[in-house]
């Protein structure tokens, strides 16, 4: 399933939400023209177009386009736009917490190193984790 295949279906797990997501940041980031800043969405710079969580969705929704300045309000449908906020949430560590506290380890850690990071993103195997235990779960 693409990106927008999963965003788009009601009954996605928000587990399978951070791994869809993660899939394109981490392609995106192997296509060498995009660089990690939790501080933006999708947007283009001179040196790189730096991405989040949510925003490396949306690279993938608009086939790593990366000379798009893209956010919350081009998700296509407002379940999309829901979903990348949420990831934006997800992002510094908040949120998933009040979901279930189970992950609550995760995502201070999360919470953690994206405030004491320069790019306010924790490294993505923290969050290769917290999917992880968010199909744990079962969400």
């Amino acid at each position: 399933m693409t990106t927008r295949e999963i965003l788009s279906n009601p009954s996605a797990k928000l587990s399978e939400i951070l791994r869809a997501a993660l899939a394109d940041v981490r392609h995106a980031l192997e296509l060498g023209t995009y660089s990690l800043d939790g501080r933006s969405w999708h947007k283009p710079t001179d040196a790189s177009c730096q991405i989040c969580l949510a925003g490396g969705a949306l690279a993938g929704m608009h086939n790593f386009d990366d000379s798009l300045d893209l956010g919350v309000c081009d998700g296509d449908s407002e379940l999309i736009r829901e979903r990348l906020d949420m990831l934006d949430w997800i992002r510094s560590g908040y949120r998933v917490s009040r979901v279930h506290t189970a992950v609550l380890p995760q995502t201070q850690r999360i919470h953690q190193a994206a405030s004491c990071s320069a790019n306010e993103m924790a490294p993505l195997e923290m969050y290769d984790e917290l999917a992880d235990a968010l199909e744990k779960e079962g969400l």
